[in-house]
């Protein structure tokens, strides 16, 4: 057997005036030692460590032989895990076991994050967003604890998804939020997404339409469909801005349309300034009351878009071709970038240099066929906030 240490005091060889309890061993076998100012002190403390010790191996003794057959199979689990001992490995599991404590499996979770949601006042198509994006979370993890969930979890799942990156980074965004409302529940105490990793964006060019495109399409489309066209594509309005317009917001006569903070993606208010081709295509509206989009608009949009040849169809192309002839017609970033709602850097990166001003102005003159002949030339409107 290896002749085992016994605890011993001496004079510190590098300095005189010090005492060294030393040959010790803590709780977990490894050695360490102690400094004292007087050789009475350290026989003091080592006494007290002696009984300490006796103490310790006596409850050890207590043990059932459950309990040390438990602990010979714990060690021969950590065996391969330099360093690790049977502390550390209890430490790891109590805080796992204080973290799910007061939780909630994800398919309870995830109800109680979207009414709430509902309650702040979040819109419809906000919400269905995160149900969809939700869905399939729940589809992975809809069994297990919210608070047992780890980054490497969600790594795990991210890369699995049959998504671009994009998708990908709005799943991790949306499931992030979660979390978020998860620890403010306190159903979970720290947030596994913020740690998982972000896929790469490749910044794509934006899809627009061109001015013969846009005519070609306000000409063939359904009469009731016409405003929508033409209010996303002649004053700049987000798809969700447009779905939520009402004709009494459409002021023909003062030639503005008032984008109200329930209807606005930014919740504020704004007054968008109507261009003359704008109003020239709105007052051939059948029917002012009521919302602007018509029943069906989803189904009008598509035989629109046949009947116009335009294929493939760029994502949220109206509004894109808004911005990018806006900003070539007024040449200024600031101005264009305040009316879209972005901010400058965003606009030079995606829409800089994408149509010239010729371009622009054929857009913005695009009339209805009795106005073609008498064309009304345009002057920049102002949106004001």
């Amino acid at each position: 057997m290896p002749r085992v240490a016994r605890p011993i005091i001496r004079r510190c060889p590098w300095k005189r005036d010090r005492w060294i309890a030393d040959g010790l061993r803590d709780d977990q076998g490894k050695r360490f030692r102690k400094f004292f100012e007087t050789k009475e002190a350290a026989k003091a403390w080592l006494s007290s460590h002696r009984e300490k010790s006796l103490v310790e191996g006596r409850a050890g003794l207590s043990f059932s032989d459950n309990q040390r057959a438990d602990a010979r199979r714990a060690l021969i689990e950590l065996a391969s895990f330099q360093g690790a001992t049977l502390t550390d490995a209890a430490r790891h599991y109590a805080e796992f076991l204080r973290r799910i404590e007061k939780t909630a499996p994800v398919s309870e979770l995830i109800p109680s994050f979207l009414a709430a949601k509902k309650a702040d006042g979040r819109s419809d198509r906000y919400l269905s967003d995160l149900r969809s994006r939700l869905k399939d979370f729940e589809e992975a993890f809809g069994d297990k604890l919210a608070a047992a969930i780890t980054t490497r979890d969600l790594d795990e799942w991210l890369r699995a998804l049959p998504l671009a990156p994009q998708g990908r980074a709005n799943h991790r965004k949306t499931v992030k939020t979660l979390f978020s409302f998860a620890i403010v529940q306190g159903l979970a105490r720290e947030n596994p997404a913020t740690k998982t990793a972000r896929p790469k964006i490749v910044p794509k060019e934006p899809g627009i339409l061109t001015p013969v495109q846009l005519h070609r399409l306000l000409s063939v489309a359904d009469e009731t469909l016409r405003p929508v066209i033409a209010i996303s594509a002649f004053a700049g309005l987000r798809p969700a801005e447009v779905h939520r317009l009402t004709w009494d917001a459409v002021n023909l006569e003062e030639r503005f349309i008032a984008v109200s903070a329930m209807t606005s993606k930014t919740a504020s208010r704004r007054i968008v300034a109507m261009t003359e081709n704008l109003l020239a295509w709105l007052v051939r509206t059948p029917n002012r009351n009521g919302p602007v989009c018509p029943v069906g608009e989803r189904q009008l949009f598509l035989d629109a878009r046949k009947a116009a040849a335009i294929n493939p169809w760029p994502s949220n192309a109206l509004r894109h071709s808004w911005v990018t002839y806006r900003y070539a017609l007024t040449g200024d970033a600031a101005r264009t970038a305040s009316e879209a709602g972005h901010d400058q850097a965003m606009l030079h990166r995606h829409y800089r240099a994408l149509a010239t001003k010729s371009d622009a102005e054929k857009w913005f003159n695009s009339l209805p066929a009795e106005n073609a002949d008498n064309a009304i030339s345009f002057e920049p409107g102002i949106a004001a906030g």
